[in-house]
């Protein structure tokens, strides 16, 4: 138990104390013994199990759970008119099948719940993770994992146990654990890979200096575009001597840049040449489960296991840029970044779409639940999406006269599910 502990408490600082910790803040301590607390209030994983919603009577977010909706009796009426379609329903149906409940039994006393979602990387079925709750090969081989757990009387629930993680480079937050056995159904139903598409920049600099980062397509009235952003690119010679690497499902297509589009303080789009036949029937696939809408009527659909119970469905609003700016500059900004909320490396990526805030309805136990940000720009192929992971919740009367509601919750962006 002690290696779980040093471990969470070096990726969520309060998550637990340890042995070190307790020593100097309390003499009557043995040196031995670990003290047991609760995770701070902004990492939403429950230290309870409850059967139902009803039982979770000292919720640190809602004095009552009345907007949870039981994920087996969700119906294409409950989502709002504005989106209302039998793709988008059946998208979540599909997509909530692979959501689990996640159960770390750290001792025979302690157990801590939250949620994962099923998805692929790199050709292997995995389960994604927040570090915070599975920091560590040793926690992923005392976890379990529960399928299909959508009722109180825990009817069709498949059980399976995790056995090791793999990181995700890009995202210090999140962790991709194995797991086995894996049932049937998920065997056979198609999974986009999260990593299926990629576009890297490689830039040379005036002085022959090579730097690298990640960037988006897009194609905007017949034309294709590269978006990156200024740390990378921010002068013609860069955007006409860079390289582009388009990876797709594993086949590389490359490209070179021709020259800046469009450049402000944060972003520059640049064009190239040639546009690969990959990159166009990429683009071209698409049959949208929603129209996009703007930025202050996303709709964030949250799938997760709020206090250990069986899943619900949460709706909400995203916080618009304005509103995002607003946070990142009010006194919770410094809680929200300490449990590396953001995990970015420039404080811009907040004010991005790598991060999502919302104000769907979450509590402990629903870190790891996936959100789907529905009405959100052209991040959709086809039958799938791109979507995001969550991780924290706060309870603050901050944003209430922006937003209408009490809920500050921040979700990462994972990839394709």
């Amino acid at each position: 138990m002690g290696n779980w502990i040093s471990s969470l408490t070096s990726y969520v600082p309060g998550f637990l104390t340890n042995q070190k910790a307790v020593s100097e803040t309390n003499e009557n301590v043995p040196v031995n013994e670990v003290v047991r607390v609760s995770p701070p209030t902004d990492i939403e994983i429950s230290t309870e199990c409850a059967r139902t919603l009803y039982q979770a009577e000292t919720c640190r977010k809602k004095s009552q759970h009345s907007d949870y909706i039981q994920f087996c009796k969700l119906t294409p009426t409950d989502i709002p008119e504005q989106f209302q379609n039998d793709r988008l329903y059946k998208y979540l149906v599909n997509v909530g099948k692979r959501v689990v409940r996640v159960t770390v039994h750290a001792s025979e006393l302690d157990s801590f719940y939250g949620s994962g979602v099923v998805t692929k990387y790199r050709g292997q079925t995995v389960i994604a993770v927040p570090r915070s709750l599975v920091p560590n090969d040793t926690t992923a081989s005392q976890t379990e994992v529960d399928f299909f757990y959508d009722t109180s009387d825990y009817k069709g629930v498949f059980k399976s146990k995790g056995t090791g993680l793999i990181s995700v480079p890009d995202n210090p937050q999140l962790t991709l654990m194995t797991f086995d056995p894996e049932p049937e159904v998920i065997c056979k139903s198609y999974i986009p890979d999260i990593d299926r598409f990629k576009v890297e920049v490689t830039v040379t600099d005036e002085e022959d200096n090579l730097r690298s980062g990640e960037a988006e397509v897009f194609t905007e009235d017949g034309q294709y575009y590269v978006l990156t952003n200024t740390d990378l690119i921010d002068t013609d010679f860069q955007a006409e001597n860079c390289q582009i690497k388009f990876c797709i499902d594993g086949a590389l297509a490359p490209s070179l840049g021709t020259g800046i589009f469009y450049m402000d303080e944060t972003d520059t789009i640049i064009s190239f040449d040639p546009v690969p036949e990959v990159i166009k029937r990429e683009l071209t696939k698409r049959d949208p489960l929603w129209q996009n809408s703007e930025d202050s009527d996303i709709m964030p659909i949250v799938i997760s296991h709020p206090h250990g119970a069986p899943k619900t469905v949460t709706m909400g609003t995203a916080f618009t840029n304005i509103q995002k700016e607003m946070l990142e500059r009010s006194v919770l900004k410094d809680s929200l970044k300490s449990k590396h909320a953001v995990g970015t490396k420039d404080e811009s990526d907040f004010i991005k779409k790598k991060v999502l805030v919302h104000t769907a309805d979450t509590c402990p136990g629903s870190s790891g639940g996936i959100v789907i940000a529905v009405g959100d720009d052209s991040k959709i192929r086809g039958g799938y999406s791109k979507a995001f992971i969550h991780l924290q919740g706060l309870k603050s009367e901050l944003m209430k006269l922006q937003t209408d509601s009490d809920n500050i919750n921040i979700s990462t962006l994972i990839g394709w599910i």
